[in-house]
């Protein structure tokens, strides 16, 4: 007997993602999260009239998000007003000097004739790429079945001009970068997506450099904050009768037979289901809650050997002025040289950089409303060990 149809771990955006499709299909959903609120690390949180962000802070390809939305026969303006960003980003160099790009292709690659006309024209091509690996790779291959070669071939098949960019799949991201763009300070400006995704310049996937290119095809800021992100997912779930249990903490999946059967919780609350959907991690799905007896042992010895990604260490500051700033998004940044070196100088030997990079997010540019009438708020975000080689946090 199954208390539910699905049973998903975790409400971050994946599992609310997932929740609310399989509730709108007419499946009974329940969603465990072991916190007090949904959404992951792309939630916010409030102090004394401050409403901070705590981990994303704006939205790249938002089609995306309107593709879930229309999959369950809603629209995205029906839940979420988003707020265009522009400019994209701001930048302040080691020498204090300050420019930023703008949404605009052809005004950003006017920014960038200020610095190398070489490298404006690189622009041109880096965008076309760009716009092609957007509108014929990234979407079918993120929206498509992608399990077995078979899959791969049959994508393959349907878009052939992928072929024509295989290389950055090849290629690390520094040399993408260094293939278009010549100016030290323009592949600097370009170069922080690969922390983005948790890697240095050296060992960053060449294909995310172009995610320089994406944000120019709009980037945006839900009012209210992140957290307005799940918790309209989180509508669309409970208004098909999901339902979301909070501060359940999944302990164990339970088998029977080889095959995930429901969940059990820390205080031993048993929920049987007919399918399993995990949002958390790898490690913690198989190693901790399915356990290694239920794995064949090439799978335990891969799933131990992942790493997880470097901690984003965030200083949240309400401030009682506006801040000197000119985009939602102000990078200080350095040289794709500097951030290798940071990388595996500093990061790899669980020691705290001295130098180099940091996002300042001010949200309030694009909307006031997060904070008191003159005060704003200002997330400060850098990487760093979780455990560092000398003292601690």
């Amino acid at each position: 007997m199954h208390d539910y149809d699905a049973v998903v771990i975790g409400a971050g955006l994946g599992g609310l993602t997932s929740a609310a499709i399989l509730a709108a299909r007419g499946m009974k959903v329940a969603v465990c999260e072991n916190t007090g609120w949904v959404g992951g690390c792309c939630s916010s949180t409030e102090h004394e009239g401050y409403r901070f962000d705590t981990g994303a802070s704006i939205v790249e390809l938002a089609w995306i998000i309107d593709e879930f939305f229309g999959a369950v026969g809603k629209k995205t303006s029906d839940y979420i007003d988003m707020i265009p960003i522009d400019p994209i980003y701001g930048f302040v160099t080691e020498e204090g000097k300050r420019f930023t790009y703008p949404v605009d292709k052809d005004e950003t690659r006017k920014v960038l004739e200020g610095f190398s006309r070489e490298d404006a024209e690189a622009w041109d091509r880096f965008s076309r790429i760009g716009s092609d690996l957007l509108s014929e790779g990234f979407g079918p291959i993120m929206t498509s079945p992608f399990m077995t070669f078979k899959d791969a071939m049959k994508l393959a098949a349907a878009k052939p001009r992928m072929a024509l960019y295989m290389r950055y799949m090849l290629m690390n991201f520094e040399s993408t970068l260094c293939s278009f763009f010549k100016s030290d300070r323009v592949r600097a400006s370009m170069s922080l997506q690969s922390y983005f995704v948790g890697l240095p310049p050296a060992l960053c996937p060449g294909y995310i450099a172009f995610l320089a290119y994406s944000e120019h095809e709009g980037i945006f800021y839900p009012r209210g904050g992140m957290m307005e992100i799940p918790r309209a997912i989180a509508a669309v779930l409970e208004e098909n009768g999901g339902e979301i249990m909070l501060n359940s903490r999944v302990r164990k999946v339970i088998m029977d037979g080889g095959r995930a059967s429901g969940v059990e919780l820390a205080d031993g609350t048993q929920i049987r289901s007919r399918i399993v959907v995990s949002n958390v991690n790898a490690r913690v799905l198989y190693l901790d809650m399915v356990g290694r007896e239920y794995l064949p042992p090439w799978a335990t010895k891969a799933i131990e050997s992942y790493e997880v990604s470097i901690p984003a260490p965030m200083i949240m500051l309400g401030l009682d002025c506006r801040p000197d700033l000119d985009a939602h998004h102000t990078f200080c940044y350095t040289t794709l040289e500097e951030m290798n070196a940071i990388w595996f100088e500093d990061y790899y030997q669980r020691k705290l950089p001295e130098r180099g990079f940091m996002l300042i997010s001010w949200p309030g540019h694009a909307d006031p409303s997060l904070a008191p009438d003159g005060h704003h708020c200002l997330n400060l975000v850098t990487f760093a060990p979780y455990d560092l080689a000398d003292g601690n946090w």
